[in-house]
């Protein structure tokens, strides 16, 4: 996306939502430090006093110091384990040496940030952990690793993405792919389906529907952060299309009562 483009998003969000607090994610089914100009699109929503979260592999260095100088207010660093055996199996062709060493990396260029800077616009990162059955043993070393670098740490267990490819298992339609992750989940989607339409009370709505817009590169609008088929796009242009008419179309969607239905909207807060 080009620069110019992401501007226009911003001025446009700002006409459609006044005086609201305002988070900008940039990313979504990809890699942010790919981007070149990835500091200049945290700088514009600095701009205009927005918070703005990156969430990265760090299998990439190139432009690590450019972010560190623009300062997401979040710098999420998403890891699977700890041995490259481990960590090969979730995270394809990444390598977990070169990520361990891109975390001192970026140690080292926080520290060495002005201190008039670390005040007047602090980065909190953050590691995630997700786990799985085969890295449960692992989690201790990335969290001792983590705090040696003063990095905030959490750990969740790892889920299935697309929310489709979850769907298709409950119908018994999922590819080998999907199945073998599945397989290594702590909760099976089938299982994690179970419980939440157990406990969940069903009055609260989904927050990736009612409190977020997702946007993609070439300006298409998704049903939701968490869906990936074409045929889940809600509009093809956001510059172009009314806040009421996405929000609209989001409510209109069949495939987000069926997600519902199997207790995959993320209501995180509604447990009876």
């Amino acid at each position: 996306m080009e620069l110019s483009i992401f501007e226009s998003i911003l001025e446009k969000i700002s006409i459609e939502r006044p005086g609201t607090p305002i988070i900008i994610h940039l990313f979504n089914w990809g890699e942010p430090l790919l981007h070149p100009d990835l500091g200049d699109f945290v700088d514009a929503i600095r701009r205009r006093g927005w918070q703005s979260i990156v969430s990265t592999t760090l299998n990439i260095s190139r432009g690590l110091d450019r972010l560190v100088e623009a300062a997401p207010d979040i710098l999420k660093i998403s890891l699977s384990g700890w041995s490259q055996e481990d960590y090969a199996q979730t995270h394809t062709r990444g390598d977990i040496d070169r990520v361990k060493d891109n975390m001192q990396r970026l140690r080292q260029l926080l520290d060495a940030r002005p201190t008039e800077q670390q005040t007047s616009k602090p980065l909190f990162v953050l590691v995630g952990y997700h786990l799985y059955k085969h890295n449960l043993a692992d989690a201790p070393q990335v969290k001792e690793f983590a705090e040696q670098l003063n990095f905030h740490y959490t750990e969740n267990n790892a889920v299935i993405q697309p929310v489709e490819r979850n769907i298709d298992l409950l119908a018994g339609r999922a590819d080998k792919t999907t199945k073998d992750i599945a397989d290594k989940l702590i909760l099976h989607p089938k299982e994690l389906s179970a419980i939440n339409r157990q406990r969940r009370s069903g009055q609260f709505d989904c927050e990736l529907r009612f409190n977020m817009t997702a946007i993609n590169v070439d300006r298409s609008v998704a049903l939701c952060c968490g869906t990936f088929s074409k045929s889940l796009q809600i509009h093809d242009d956001f510059l172009t299309a009314k806040a009421q008419d996405l929000e609209s179309a989001k409510y209109a969607n069949s495939f987000c009562a069926e997600c519902m239905q199997c207790g995959f909207a993320y209501t995180v807060n509604d447990v009876l």
